[in-house]
């Protein structure tokens, strides 16, 4: 039996720190919208938030 290598992403998926870069049209115009919200004050959601709105949703 054979068995594959785990393909990695390339380094290209650090947002935190601000060094990601989209590699398509689509993804550089959602990173635009995004640094915008950004800088005109979006305080961004963290996951636990996102999906505790999700839950939240789902039980009403």
């Amino acid at each position: 039996m054979e068995t594959s290598a785990i393909k990695t992403r390339p380094d290209n998926t650090d947002i935190k720190n601000g060094s990601f870069k989209p590699r398509t049209e689509f993804g550089k115009k959602l990173q635009l919208l995004r640094n915008r919200a950004i800088a005109e004050g979006m305080r961004l959601k963290s996951c636990d938030e996102i999906l505790a709105e999700i839950e939240a949703e789902r039980q009403s």
